[in-house]
C-alpha cells in the first residue's frame, strides 16, 4: 500500500502549490509564460543536481518518447490551469480540475486495459455532478469570463489525465526518477526561447528582486517537486485510476487551506467565505471526493 502514502502525500503538496500559483499568478505575475519560466528555471536547477544519482538504463526507444509526450502535457496542462486561475477562485478551480479521475479512468480503460466497474460509473457521476454545483456562481459579473476559464480547468484535467498516461507507459521499461527528469528536461528549450523575450526578461527580474515574490517562488517551486516526485512513485507502484482517484481529495484540502487564509490572511488569497458558499463548495467537494 505504499502508493496510497505516496498518492496522498502529493495530494497535500499539490494543494499547497494550487495556493502558492493563486497567490504569484494573480498579485505578482501579469504574464503566464514568465511565471513558467521562472518555477520551470528554478525546478530543473534543482533536479540537475540529481543527475549523476539517476540510472537511465533502458530509458531510450519508445520509453523516452512516452516520457517527452507526459512532460509536454504536463507543462501545457499548468499553462491553462494558471490561466484560469486568473478569473477565478483556486477553490472552485481545482474542485471542477477534479474531473481528472473521469479522463484518467476511460484513457486507463482504452490504452492501460484497466477496468472500469459499475462502481467506477458511479463515481464518475457523483464527480460530475460535485463540479456543475462546484461552477455555479450566483451574481458574478464575469461570468463570461469564468465560463471560460472553467472550460479551461476542463481541459488542463484532460491534458493532465493523458500525462498520466504516457508516464505509466513510460514507466514499464523506465525508473521513476529517470522518466521524472526526462519529463522535466524536455521543456527546457521551451523556456530558452521564451526568455528571448524582453517583457519576460523584464517580469522575471523584477520578481526575482521581490522579496515577497522569492519567499512565495521557493516553496513553490520545492513543493512542486515532492508533489511530482510522489505521483510517480505512487502510479509506478499502484493503478493509474486508483492513484488520480486519491489525488481527488485534492479539492477538499484546497478548500479547507483556501478558506482558512481567506479569513486569516484575506491578502493573500480572498474567497468569498459566506455560509451560503461554504455549504456550496462543501456538497460539491463531498460529491467530487467521494466519486
Amino acid at each position: 500500500m505504499s502508493w496510497l502514502i505516496f498518492a496522498l502525500l502529493s495530494a497535500n503538496f499539490f494543494a499547497f502549490v494550487n495556493l502558492f500559483d493563486k497567490f504569484l499568478r494573480t498579485k505578482k505575475f501579469k504574464n503566464n509564460y514568465s511565471y513558467a519560466v521562472i518555477t520551470g528555471l528554478i525546478g530543473l536547477i534543482i533536479l540537475s543536481f540529481f543527475i549523476p544519482f539517476i540510472n537511465f538504463d533502458g530509458s531510450f526507444g519508445w520509453p523516452l518518447i512516452f516520457a517527452f509526450l507526459s512532460g509536454i502535457f504536463y507543462f501545457v496542462m499548468w499553462l491553462f490551469f494558471w490561466k484560469a486561475l486568473e478569473s477565478g477562485e483556486v477553490s472552485r478551480m481545482v474542485a471542477i480540475f477534479g474531473v481528472r479521475p473521469i479522463f484518467t479512468s476511460v484513457l486507463s480503460f482504452i490504452f492501460l486495459k484497466e477496468s472500469l466497474g459499475i462502481f467506477s460509473w458511479i463515481a464518475i457521476l457523483m464527480i460530475v455532478l460535485g463540479s456543475l454545483i462546484c461552477s455555479l456562481e450566483k451574481g458574478n459579473a464575469n461570468s463570461k469570463n469564468l465560463m471560460s476559464a472553467y472550460l479551461l480547468v476542463v481541459l488542463s484535467a484532460l491534458l493532465c489525465s493523458a500525462g498520466d498516461i504516457f508516464s505509466k507507459l513510460a514507466l514499464r521499461q523506465m525508473g521513476t526518477w529517470a522518466l521524472y527528469l526526462w519529463s522535466a528536461f524536455i521543456i527546457l528549450p521551451v523556456f530558452l526561447l521564451l526568455l528571448g523575450k524582453k517583457e519576460i526578461r523584464r517580469e522575471i527580474t523584477d520578481n526575482l528582486s521581490d522579496k515577497q515574490s522569492v519567499l512565495a517562488l521557493i516553496p513553490r517551486v520545492v513543493l512542486g517537486l515532492l508533489g511530482s516526485a510522489f505521483f510517480y512513485l505512487a502510479i509506478n507502484s499502484g493503478s493509474t485510476g486508483l492513484v488520480t482517484a486519491i489525488i481527488g481529495i485534492g479539492p477538499l484540502l484546497v478548500f479547507i487551506y483556501s478558506t482558512f487564509i481567506s479569513f486569516f490572511f484575506p491578502k493573500f488569497i480572498k474567497e468569498n467565505i459566506t455560509p451560503a458558499v461554504l455549504l456550496q463548495k462543501a456538497l460539491a467537494i463531498i460529491l467530487i471526493v467521494g466519486g
